[in-house]
């Protein structure tokens, strides 16, 4: 009985293990201790000679932190209600501007900021700074690039900013950025966590979804700005970015990531801005067209469905669907969740479907409803009204391989080989007396590749100009490349981006169609004709299971840990992720490096912008008038982004919508 006694909790020890696990979640629970808590002091600015006085204290202090009060779900429509600012991790001074867009206090602006409460209007009044004189005062030094900016995910406050007129230049350290590069396998976009893993505080912030506070989120009520929740959250996050920038920068250092934090992450920011600021028109006309269309089309596959099952039931149900074909139809195959259930995800359906027609159907079915619920019908409802356009967000800290991933809508999994996503890209058009330009890498990662295997066959295919499929395809099949196929380039071109990609014999003879032996023929016959490629790959498992991470070229770390996992499964994932890392990430820094040079180039091409980046290809807006010479410039421009062994190639194409263009 003694042995079974519970007793009390080593809250230091748990805590330290489950900071160590990044069990975040499981920290916050009050059993294991409160942790220390952030509460810096809130000063409200509410006249002019306190104006002077933030502003006298930012510029001699050189540098501010920064965060924004403003309600909205989509930054680029957000509006602003007031501006924290902190030049000490202690203290936050706040500055209410009122919500208006671009109007005095004295024009009598925007008297929804204070409900249907018209008693509290005129004492809600009196912390509202006069818009000129902030603009005269405190506006000149949020634009300086000489005073630097501290903030976590910069990228919102300046559109937060900019809707109400006021720029932001001059960002020194983002937390959000600067967490990412140390270790972009984690969440960042959550300064309370940052803030408990790095500092061991306990902060609440404001929730950036839109509302100041929950209670008066509809209305948009705002009366006492110090009472109110949001500005003393906002403070929180102004102040602890602060204390976040003296701790992550060593880190920083110490890691040689310095540069890939400044001139790329930190410089892309002010670039992605501006992208979602302008966004891209949508022809709304076609969408209704392919709305229409696609409905019948999944109508009629729909029906083709129930006519191979007899029976009607819920396409959209994974249930009714195992239902109908391994009960009903008794189908042979596929494998069962852990509920006992028959799973119906896209893997057991494909490979279902070499042997049954409806399942085909019933794949085709699912491509083409997504497509109409997440593009087609979509985009017309994420147009903003005040600008007609849509206006994407681009996430700089998701991704563990460095790219960038984009939100409402998503750009990045719209299909590009297929049909209907060259529909999906029609619908994104140049206004009028303007064309799309799209400027693509072409086997950026092939290129990369031959570069740091240094194989001799391939850094001279690509310095020869030659194509690295056809040629590939005469090496493993030992022909000549003038007698190389159609089908022997494709199967080239898996093996080349399969291998890459670290796979094995056994997913190469189900890509190819192949026999296992045939699959693992061609894998040696590849690395004979390859040999530096083999001691590449090699090579980069061994350099991470020392180190536990993996290394781009531009220094972007990823940590592989699981790299020496006992496990098998565990330990191979870690090592094709070792081999493809340097790759991808290094693609994905390249193109970065691009976008940074080509947008501070851009003034001299006059109403040109850059509206999109997906995967390896950057899309532009430009003059029709001057669309042939920007095409030729902006494919030697982003040429030059990084010199590597074998020569980067640009393709460029112009046309009046992307689907023309691309």
């Amino acid at each position: 009985p003694e042995g079974l006694k519970r007793e009390r909790i080593d809250a230091t020890r748990a805590l330290a293990l489950l900071k160590e696990l990044e069990f975040f979640s499981m920290m916050k629970n009050p059993i294991f201790g409160e942790g220390k808590r952030f509460e810096p002091t809130v000063r409200l600015v509410d006249s002019v000679g306190k104006l002077r006085e933030l502003a006298d204290a930012i510029g001699k202090k050189g540098e501010a932190s920064i965060d924004v009060v403003a309600v909205g779900t989509h930054p680029r429509a957000a509006r602003l209600l007031g501006v924290m600012l902190a030049v000490d991790p202690s203290e936050a001074l706040y500055v209410c501007m009122g919500g208006g867009r671009g109007a005095s206090v004295k024009d009598g602006a925007d008297i929804d900021l204070f409900g249907d409460n018209a008693a509290t209007e005129a004492e809600g009044r009196r912390w509202v700074v006069d818009r000129r004189e902030f603009m005269k005062i405190l506006a000149p030094i949020l634009a300086s690039p000489k005073i630097g900016k501290v903030g976590h995910d910069l990228k919102y406050v300046a559109l937060a900013l900019r809707g109400d007129g006021i720029a932001l230049d001059g960002i020194a350290f983002d937390t959000m950025l600067a967490a990412y590069v140390i270790d972009p396998g984690k969440r960042h976009s959550d300064l309370s966590e940052l803030a408990r893993e790095y500092l061991g505080l306990e902060i609440k912030i404001c929730d950036r979804s839109g509302a100041p506070n929950k209670d008066t989120a509809k209305d948009g009520a705002f009366i006492d700005p110090l009472a109110n929740e949001a500005p003393a959250l906002t403070a929180n996050s102004a102040c602890a970015a602060l204390l976040l920038r003296d701790k992550l920068s060593p880190i920083i250092n110490e890691r040689n990531c310095a540069s890939l934090f400044s001139d790329i992450e930190i410089a892309l920011a002010p670039v992605l801005t501006e992208m979602e600021w302008h966004g891209v028109l949508i022809d709304t006309e076609l969408l209704s067209r392919l709305s229409t269309e696609y409905a019948a089309e999944i109508g009629k596959v729909s029906q083709e469905v129930y006519d191979f099952a007899g029976e009607e039931f819920n396409l959209n149900s994974p249930k009714q669907l195992a239902e109908i074909l391994f009960g009903k139809l008794g189908l042979k195959g596929g494998k069962k969740t852990k509920s006992g259930s028959h799973s119906t995800n896209v893997e057991v359906l494909e490979k279902l479907s070499e042997d049954y027609p409806i399942v085909k159907t019933i794949l085709d079915y699912r491509e083409k409803q997504k497509l109409l619920s997440t593009y087609i019908d979509s985009l017309p409802a994420q147009i903003l009204p005040q600008t007609g356009r849509v206006h994407t967000s681009f996430n700089q800290a998701i991704t563990a391989t460095g790219r960038l991933s984009s939100t409402n809508p998503n750009l990045q999994n719209i299909p590009i080989r297929t049909e209907s996503g060259r529909k999906i890209r029609n619908a994104f058009i140049a206004p009028e007396g303007s064309l799309i330009v799209s400027a693509d890498y072409s086997q950026i990662e092939l290129r990369i590749l031959a570069h740091l295997s240094d194989d001799p066959a391939l850094v001279q295919a690509f310095i020869d100009g030659l194509d690295i499929h056809t040629q590939t395809a005469s090496a493993v099949y030992g022909v000549f490349p003038e007698m190389v196929t159609a089908e022997m380039r494709r199967a080239a071109k898996t093996i080349n981006f399969g291998l890459m990609y670290g796979m094995g014999p056994m997913n190469l003879s189900k890509q190819l169609g192949v026999s296992f032996s045939d699959a693992k023929d061609f894998i040696e016959s590849y690395f004979s004709q390859f040999p530096s490629i083999r001691s590449y790959m090699d090579a980069a498992i061994q350099n991470a299971r020392d180190r536990s991470y993996s290394e781009t070229l531009l220094g972007r770390r990823r940590y592989l840990p699981e790299i020496n996992a006992a496990n098998r499964i565990i330990r191979d994932g870690a090592e094709r992720t070792a081999i493809n890392t340097p790759v991808q990430g290094t693609a994905a820094d390249i193109i970065k490096i691009a976008m940074v040079s080509v947008h501070s180039k851009l003034g001299t091409w006059p109403a040109t912008k850059m509206l999109l980046q997906v995967h390896d290809e950057l899309v532009f807006e430009t003059p029709k008038e001057s669309a042939d010479d920007f095409a030729k410039w902006i494919s030697e421009e982003m040429s030059v982004a990084h010199k590597l062994k074998v020569p980067l190639k640009v393709d460029a194409g112009i046309g009046k919508h992307w689907g023309e263009a691309h």
